[in-house]
């Protein structure tokens, strides 16, 4: 009789930490299925809004987290936090107890670089101004200085903007979370839809996390977007269908939209079957660009005159895309046939999404390969 090893007696622990919203689509792209069947997974939360599973254990309590931390005896955490001083204290403690940390960068968003005198002159400049008064900043720098105390054993990229100048660290280089979801669901694309890519411009989740307010007034808002998808609408003699931001309360944004068609967690389905797209902003784009979909960007009076119409400007430069504004649209020439920049497309994937020469394969099934 041939002896067999027991399965699942000696898996590995892997803690998720996390201090921000976790949603199914986090339980979903952070491969906790998968994971699951190589690994002891467990995932911390210190955020009240998450998902209801017997994976998932909800802290309001500091000391109580690190109690739990230290009986679970864990290999790995991977670390979702925001940079504060209760993450330095975590991170710091497993260290204390030869916890490996774990690092992702595998949701990279461009951002242009701005000399010096602009970022200072955009301290002053209220609508320029992005993050909270010159204080918030300088606390924030300050923070994320302490936390960069601490190093990472591992350091999973999808972006050479994201490598590490820790020599010490283990880099794993591949793709973005969006690119796993692309290579599982590439197949059989249409071209029927007319999708908006909501970016919740008027009460997004990250505002209260970085200190800073909408760009836009609601009312004013709410108006432009909504005259201006009635136009779309009456151009291609169809709906618009609005595929929501995944932290965003889809009642609201129903509210928001009016009468129009809302999906939330669907925003690669809708892409796929898109024959056109519309957005101000959005690290969905990764999809339009590996499904070679058209998209033009959207912008406002309001839009233009703060920090979110730069960064609109700038992903649309990225791409080569047309940008419209909102607030004029009918006096601005609307493009019929959108054509794509291939080039633009192909560096943007290289630069954001996937480097160059990684193979095809689910991120997870590499990040298994590395720790098991």
């Amino acid at each position: 009789m041939i002896w067999k090893k027991p399965r699942n007696i000696y898996k590995k622990k892997i803690i998720f930490l996390t201090d921000n919203i976790f949603t199914k689509r986090d339980y979903q792209r952070y491969g906790i299925f998968y994971l699951n069947k190589h690994f002891k997974i467990k995932i911390f939360t210190l955020n009240k809004i998450y998902l209801k599973s017997k994976y998932i254990y909800f802290f309001n309590n500091y000391s109580k987290l690190k109690e739990k931390i230290k009986n679970e005896k864990a290999n790995y955490l991977i670390d979702l936090m925001y940079p504060s001083i209760k993450s330095f204290l975590i991170k710091r403690f497993c260290k204390s107890k030869n916890i490996k940390l774990i690092k992702l960068s595998l949701s990279t968003y461009p951002v242009e670089k701005i000399s010096y005198f602009q970022r200072l002159f955009n301290l002053f400049n209220k609508k320029k101004k992005h993050g909270g008064n010159i204080l918030v900043k300088l606390k924030n720098r300050l923070i994320i200085k302490l936390n960069s105390i601490i190093k990472y054993d591992y350091h999973f990229i999808d972006s050479q903007i994201n490598r590490p100048k820790n020599k010490f660290c283990k880099v794993i280089q591949n793709h973005s979370f969006d690119y796993d979801i692309f290579l599982l669901n590439k197949k059989k694309t249409k071209k029927k839809l007319i999708v908006f890519l909501d970016s919740n411009v008027i009460s997004h989740n990250d505002y209260n996390v970085h200190f800073t307010k909408s760009p836009v007034n609601r009312e004013n808002y709410i108006r432009e977007i909504n005259e201006y998808l009635a136009y779309i609408e009456k151009i291609f003699k169809q709906k618009v269908i609005v595929a929501a931001n995944p932290k965003s309360k889809l009642h609201e944004i129903k509210k928001i939209f009016r009468n129009r068609k809302v999906l939330i967690n669907n925003s690669f389905n809708l892409i796929k079957n898109a024959k056109i797209v519309f957005a101000h902003k959005s690290t969905a784009v990764s999809f339009v660009t590996c499904l070679n979909k058209s998209i033009v960007f959207l912008t406002s009076n309001e839009l233009n005159e703060s920090w979110y119409g730069d960064q609109i400007k700038y992903q649309a430069k990225l791409l080569g895309s047309q940008i419209i504004n909102i607030s004029s649209a009918k006096k601005e020439p609307f493009l019929n046939i959108i054509k794509i920049n291939k080039r633009k497309y192909k560096k943007y994937i290289y630069n954001y999404i996937k480097i160059p020469k990684t193979k095809n394969k689910y991120n997870w099934e590499i990040f298994k390969e590395q720790l098991v």
